[in-house]
């Protein structure tokens, strides 16, 4: 899928793996449709650029409202703030996942009888210990068992599934006296998740390089198999 994305993503490589993959599919003069495996690759490969742009576009907007709303918030503020970073994590845990959903139906093309979790299961542990079966000692296994406890990945998805699972947390406000330096940003009550800029800017740094890494590892897996 070739759709505009920012600089960071690793549009190359990921063109390329695409274009790899239909030419093998092409290869085999069938539909790709009956082969097992290529729909699951193609919905979450598609996935992975347009939830990526999403968090690149949702980032910024929530980085300008973490910038700009601090103090004493009102309910407006709150739902702005709230309603961005809601759209960042749940696409960029959603690039990864879909990004682990295009690996793990890659896997089923080749080896069929070592990946048939159903789709609803499939995740970035699945894939791992699917990927580890199939093609030990490989970079695409070594990857995903390094991002599969990544505290940058844990994070992420422990903010993601707050927001998407369980509720709306409460935010505690720090204030100053008069002369003082000004007051600490506010964070989530009891959590230690600070409401700052860093807490996308970070975020959003990591996912890149995250992206740009398994992308890589899929295009010299797929360079070697299809």
């Amino acid at each position: 899928m070739d759709i505009d994305v920012a600089a960071d993503f690793p549009k190359a490589a990921y063109m390329e793996v695409e274009q790899r993959v239909a030419a093998y599919i092409g290869g085999l003069s069938v539909d790709a449709a009956p082969v097992r495996g290529f729909a699951g690759f193609a919905g979450g490969w598609h996935g992975l650029i347009m939830r990526f742009r999403a968090a690149d576009e949702d980032g910024s907007v929530a980085t300008k409202f973490l910038a700009r709303l601090q103090g004493d918030l009102s309910a407006e503020d709150r739902y702005l703030q709230e309603r961005a970073l809601f759209g960042f994590f749940a696409n960029a845990m959603s690039a990864v996942e879909s990004c682990c959903f295009a690996i793990y139906h890659l896997g089923k093309m080749r080896e069929p009888n070592l990946f048939t979790a159903s789709d609803r299961n499939v995740n970035i542990g699945v894939t791992a210990d699917a990927v580890a079966t199939a093609f030990p000692g490989t970079p695409l296994t070594a990857e995903l068992s390094t991002l599969r406890v990544d505290g940058n990945w844990l994070c992420l998805r422990e903010i993601r599934n707050t927001l998407v699972h369980r509720e709306s947390p409460g935010i505690t406000i720090f204030a100053s006296t008069v002369g003082a330096p000004p007051p600490p940003p506010a964070e989530w009550t009891g959590r230690g998740v600070v409401l700052h800029p860093a807490l996308v800017d970070d975020n959003r740094a990591w996912l890149g390089t995250a992206i740009t890494r398994l992308v890589g590892v899929m295009l010299a897996f797929v360079s070697g198999n299809f």
